[in-house]
């Protein structure tokens, strides 16, 4: 049986303010993911972070990157699948990662602690996608 190993908790902007992608340094952190035995990543950028809708609309919308679409993510050249993701602070401090379709991130209310866990989960079920929540930094 083959391993599909993921990092579900993965940052590709230098820092919040950053305006845009500084694409040598996310290819640097890609290929550091595919030698270091990864299968996958989720990119969950802070959404708060200035460049978060340029970064998740250059790689899932316009797929700067030219991966093969593997269905809700793309597989690049050098073997690593990236799928789209978002890191929420929630009004408590406490921060959840966030996956669902390109579409429904875009959707999502930017602003650092403007979720609670129960407002978050019924924003998402009212968008009528797939989603799933995985704790970060609690």
């Amino acid at each position: 049986m083959e391993e599909f190993r993921v990092d579900t908790h993965t940052h590709l902007l230098v820092d919040k303010t950053e305006h845009e992608p500084d694409w040598c340094e996310i290819q640097k952190t890609l290929d550091l993911a595919a030698s270091s035995g990864l299968s996958a990543i989720c990119v969950t950028e802070h959404i708060e972070a200035v460049g978060y809708g340029e970064l998740i609309e250059q790689l899932f919308v316009k797929n700067h990157l030219k991966g093969i679409d593997v269905g809700g993510g793309y597989r690049l050249s050098n073997g690593i699948t990236i799928f789209p993701g978002a890191e929420i602070q929630l009004v408590n401090g406490s921060n959840i990662g966030v996956h669902a379709p390109v579409e429904v991130l875009l959707r999502l209310d930017r602003r650092a602690g403007w979720y609670s866990l129960e407002s978050l989960r019924e924003d998402l079920d009212n968008f009528g996608e797939r989603y799933a929540l995985v704790a970060h930094h609690i």
